[in-house]
């Protein structure tokens, strides 16, 4: 199983916007789940497949994935 913050924390140290500095920790996972669920839909050929559940993937997840 591969946590959601793996793959939050993967994202966020690619990115140089400091957009979610100052939001409250509960207003930024809603925000990063939204663009997670994008993602997924958006992934063509995961060798995983990328089922989930509101406590993550229930997969591992190889770091191409995340």
């Amino acid at each position: 199983m591969t946590e959601f913050t793996t793959v939050y924390d993967a994202f966020l140290s690619k990115i140089l916007d400091d957009e979610w500095e100052d939001w409250e920790d509960e207003a930024t996972e809603e925000d990063l789940f939204t663009l997670l669920q994008g993602a997924v839909v958006r992934f063509k050929f995961p060798r995983t497949p990328l089922t989930y559940t509101l406590d993550g993937f229930d997969n591992d997840l190889s770091d191409i994935e995340i």
